[in-house]
């Protein structure tokens, strides 16, 4: 009685590999290779499975993990958005700041977007 071995969407593959390679140079052409689709239809597939674009569920993910290491490290900003797999710091922080409302430094300094309370 063997067990049915799990069969693995392209979706599932590519999710899976962005959560553990997020750091590096990824594109939907380079994906598209790993699950041996063609990138549009791959691309097509993952807004009809994720809801959301393959290149915004890898900017969220990015960002994600930007904003834990905002909060629970040190390190400079610039090291992060290199970390997090943005090809520079403009790039970066005008990314953070749409997704979040937020530059990545009011965000690790817990500055809201709201009107502060304190007249």
């Amino acid at each position: 009685n063997r067990k049915k071995k799990m069969v693995t969407s392209p979706v599932e593959i590519v999710i899976r590999y962005v959560e553990e390679h997020y750091a590096e140079s990824i594109t939907l052409n380079t994906m598209a290779d790993i699950v041996y689709l063609s990138p549009s239809y791959l691309s097509s597939l993952f807004k009809s499975k994720q809801g959301q674009s393959f290149i915004d569920f890898l900017t969220e993910k990015r960002i994600e993990k930007a904003k834990s290491l905002l909060l629970y490290t040190d390190e400079k900003i610039q090291a992060i958005s290199d970390s997090t797999g943005f090809t520079n710091i403009r790039h970066f922080n005008r990314v953070f700041k749409t997704i979040t409302n937020r530059t990545p430094s009011e965000f690790r300094e817990g500055k809201s977007s709201e009107p502060s309370k304190v007249n």
